[in-house]
């Protein structure tokens, strides 16, 4: 019974960046009422948004990163257990996020079909929450600092004490992502995110590393905002169909490109 105590810090890990990222934003818009108004305060805070999810992730990432360090970066022997990150490896794990990020936009048409009250939800969330507003801001809050401090708890620290646990990978990896999905707090988002966070499980498992998901999150994040944008703009409607089918086939292809690759 006593290793399943593991279970407590992954869920206190999973209520840090929880708390910080919702309390830090509510926080900012306060004091902005404070010094500024009601209206002014709204004005400033709608216009600096991507501002807010910077600092909101970086003051996530101080204590997500000391805690993961503490817990798995310096514990003895580590280095042996971790595969080191090759070119071949980085060009498997980027390609398999571009297949996914497609595979993932067919789901998203599917949702809008079955669920289109969640879905206008969603568009609104992406429109004016900064998702979109790229700048380097927007570069370092969604790019640089959201997959480091997210990677650190669910594939880092969660993934870390269920291990603990002596639960089954599988298991280990249907509940970090779930708390994945559980943690961006909109419906088709929340969908995405743990098909998302399925995927960053299994890459950091295989290549033992959460750099290998870390990696993957940031070219996943860029992929689904200047990518998406850059088709949009410049590919056919048909084009774009094309390359969605496509990704199918090849996000297997490469889910077994990554296996051979990491293959004892």
């Amino acid at each position: 019974m006593k290793k399943y105590f593991y279970v407590i810090p992954a869920f206190l890990a999973f209520l840090l960046i929880l708390g910080i990222l919702y309390c830090v934003p509510i926080l900012l818009s306060y004091t902005l009422i404070f010094f500024f108004g009601y209206e002014r305060a709204y004005t400033l805070y709608m216009d600096h948004i991507t501002a807010v999810s910077m600092i909101s992730y970086l003051i996530a990432l101080l204590p997500s990163a000391i805690w993961y360090h503490l817990a798995v970066g310096r514990k003895k022997g580590d280095h042996k257990k971790t595969h080191t990150l090759k070119p071949s490896h980085f060009g498997a794990v980027i390609l398999l996020v571009f297949a996914l990020n497609h595979a993932i936009s067919l789901l998203l048409s599917i949702l809008a079909l079955l669920l289109p009250h969640a879905t206008m939800a969603y568009d609104s969330l992406v429109e004016n929450g900064g998702m979109t507003a790229y700048s380097l801001t927007w570069f370092l809050a969604v790019i640089v600092l959201a997959p480091l401090a997210e990677e650190m708890i669910f594939r880092g620290l969660i993934c870390h004490y269920l291990k603990k646990t002596r639960m089954p990978f599988v298991a280990v990896n249907m509940i970090q992502a779930a708390l994945f999905g559980c943690f961006h707090m909109n419906l088709i988002q929340g969908i995405y995110a743990f098909i998302l966070g399925l995927f960053l499980g299994y890459l950091a498992y295989r290549y033992r590393t959460v750099k290998a998901a870390i990696l993957a999150h940031a070219v996943f994040n860029l992929c689904g905002t200047v990518l998406t944008a850059l088709e949009a703009a410049f590919l056919s409607p048909s084009m774009q169909t094309t390359i969605i089918l496509l990704s199918l086939p090849l996000t297997y292809i490469m889910l077994n490109v990554i296996r051979d690759q990491t293959a004892d």
